[in-house]
């Protein structure tokens, strides 16, 4: 876990990004930064001007009709303040699409070496593994290189962070976990034609539920690696003020790969477990189209969109397919208010998953816009064949206090929710922190909070987060809810005995497929960071977790995470810290008597060159 230097022009950056909010001139048109056009259920980004000189529109989000990515902050992470500014700052709306640009290209390496003392190596240790309990040394070695460039035909986010993680005692736990996140965005033809690649890679716990800070001290037994990537070659080009015309296809692939018990079904596991827990991969199809019309319809903007998908993969989602066809309208009654609607078609087919929904899709609502730098959007849609409230905005309450959040639902699967917020409107800042263009809101890929069963799922999630950023604080207050259950086949029942069973059973959900397990996950708390002087800064976090995981024995947990530490800035390049974490569990073990309170300390010393 880097500890970053905190610079005071950090403060200077803030007082920039908070001052935009005090010139909101009355208009018509849409407020910037929200690309949804009118309904949620495609919304998918509008499209602006662009040419040699400017910055060129995104492409569409892929399958932002689904969940929302997860949002808010990760306490672990030793510098909050960028994560902050790095989605406040680098991705606001006065950031997007159509900003003039200039020649930049920044290579920015760092190196963090630790030494931690843990009182439980054997964290979570996978069921099965003959455990040594007790302390344990572990040396960290955290290499990390940050690529930025921004020319008239090239835009480069890349951040490279592995750790190295050297125990001295239970060798058998040392590793090497790769973290890596980036965006490369190309103008082949300025004001036509692009092409966009970008992709990620994390470890994460398997099961969930163990909080932040228990991230790097998993053993490789509990731990699994995710990844994703896409391409997309696509054209963009506005026809003045008539309209704007996005179209393309991409190639998206996303895997998970689990420790090699879990893809042994019936040994160490139940065979349910294995099924839904084993390793994954997920190749994604994609052909997309829309034309939203411009500012010479005034308050009026429409957009007609398809948007299609066909999968190939390990899991339920292999032979399977997703096509919308909508038309979206937004009215613009106000510069604070704006009327949305959308009607469309949906084929959805994932016979490997027992799941299907073909017919209408609607959504009706209104989008809020109490400032420039603030956006709120609210709906209730049908989609998949069913309805919910979908929700997501950003508010500037004053030039200082933010809240972001969401509240969206889907059926998908982990790997496919992983290829989704990947190209759900991301942009990777210079900290190396994901953040939304959809909305100025750092992204949460590998909390560690959540468990990833490979079943098809209908997840819900809900994010709330409240930030303060002052001169020489920030303190933010976050909430973090996700339901999944599983529906579809996941069992892998053959379709004779789906048959058998018929539609009439007490045991088939509303949608007339096989009732699944529910796991629950949600963890809430509050972060501060003072600065105590221009070079020491003191982090305090108090927090609260509880996972209920379903499909997993005896994995029902709530503890309580806290965390303490200082950083001292001793040159421009060099820094060290001292942090404190700890695990406590109130209620609940996993894998029987396996007890997962764990204390650690950290002393850490971090080079920039």
């Amino acid at each position: 876990m880097a500890i970053l230097l905190a610079m005071p022009a950090l403060a200077q950056r803030v007082d920039q990004a908070v001052a935009q909010d005090d010139d909101y001139a009355d208009n018509t048109a849409p407020p910037p930064g929200d690309n949804t056009g009118g309904g949620a259920a495609t919304g998918t980004a509008a499209g602006q001007p662009s040419g040699p000189e400017v910055n060129p529109a995104p492409p569409p989000p892929a399958f932002a009709d689904t969940v929302l990515p997860t949002m808010g902050v990760d306490p672990a992470n030793g510098n909050l303040r960028a994560q902050l500014l790095d989605a406040f700052g680098e991705a606001t709306p006065t950031a997007a699409a159509g900003d003039r640009i200039a020649p930049n290209w920044e290579i920015i390496p760092v190196l963090t070496v630790g030494e931690e003392w843990t009182d439980n190596a054997g964290l979570a240790a996978g069921a099965g593994e003959n455990i040594r309990g007790g302390s344990d040394f572990i040396t960290l070695i955290e290499p990390e290189v940050t690529l930025l460039g921004n020319t008239e035909r090239l835009q480069v986010a890349l951040h490279y962070d592995p750790v190295g993680e050297i125990f001295a005692e239970n060798s058998a736990y040392s590793q090497w976990n790769e973290n890596a996140d980036g965006d490369i965005l190309a103008t082949l033809l300025p004001g036509w034609l692009y092409f966009d690649l970008r992709g990620n890679i994390s470890q994460v716990p398997v099961f969930g539920g163990l909080g932040y800070f228990n991230n790097l001290i998993v053993s490789p037994n509990d731990r699994e690696t995710v990844s994703s990537a896409a391409a997309t070659p696509y054209v963009a080009h506005t026809f003045g003020g008539t309209g704007t015309l996005q179209a393309g296809v991409g190639y998206l692939y996303s895997a998970t790969n689990t420790p090699g018990y879990l893809n042994q079904p019936g040994v160490t596991v139940p065979l349910v477990t294995a099924y839904n827990y084993g390793s994954s991969w997920l190749a994604t199809e994609r052909a997309f189209a829309s034309f939203t019309t411009g500012e010479n319809l005034g308050r009026f903007q429409n957009r007609v969109g398809f948007d299609g998908s066909w999968y190939d993969g390990s899991g339920e989602l292999r032979d399977g397919r997703r096509v919308l066809v909508t038309d979206d309208a937004s009215y613009a009654v106000n510069r604070f208010f704006t009327l949305l609607g959308e009607v469309g078609y949906e084929n959805t087919d994932y016979p490997e998953g027992g799941f299907s929904y073909v017919g209408g899709v609607w959504a009706a609502g209104v989008r809020l816009t109490p400032s420039a730098n603030s956006t709120i959007t609210a709906e209730y849609r049908y989609i998949d064949g069913f309805g919910s409230p979908y929700i997501y905005g950003s508010w500037q309450i004053t030039p200082r206090i933010r809240i972001f959040g969401g509240y969206s639902e889907a059926i998908e699967t982990f790997d496919q929710d992983q290829q989704d917020q990947l190209l759900a409107g991301t942009t990777t800042g210079p900290a190396g922190v994901t953040g939304s263009t959809l909305m100025a809101a750092p992204l949460l890929y590998d909390a560690g909070l959540f468990s990833s069963n490979q079943a098809l799922n209908r997840l819900r999630r809900l994010d709330a987060s409240a930030v303060y950023l002052g001169n020489r604080d920030t303190i933010t207050a976050s909430f973090d809810w996700e339901r999944s259950s599983i529906v579809g086949n996941p069992y892998g029942l053959p379709t004779s005995l789906l048959r058998l069973i018929g539609r009439d059973n007490p045991t088939l959900t509303d949608f007339g497929l096989l009732v699944g397990s529910t796991s629950t996950n949600y963890t809430g708390g509050v972060d501060w960071v003072h600065e105590l002087t221009a070079t020491l800064t003191s982090t305090l976090y108090a927090g609260y977790t509880h996972s209920h995981n379903a499909e997993v024995v005896f994995d029902d947990a709530s503890a309580v995470l806290v965390s303490a530490g200082l950083t001292k800035v001793f040159t421009d390049t060099l820094s060290g810290a001292v942090t404190y974490a700890g695990t406590y569990f109130v209620s609940g073990t996993t894998f029987g008597d396996l007890n997962r309170n764990n204390n650690t300390v950290t002393v850490s010393v971090t080079k920039r060159f």
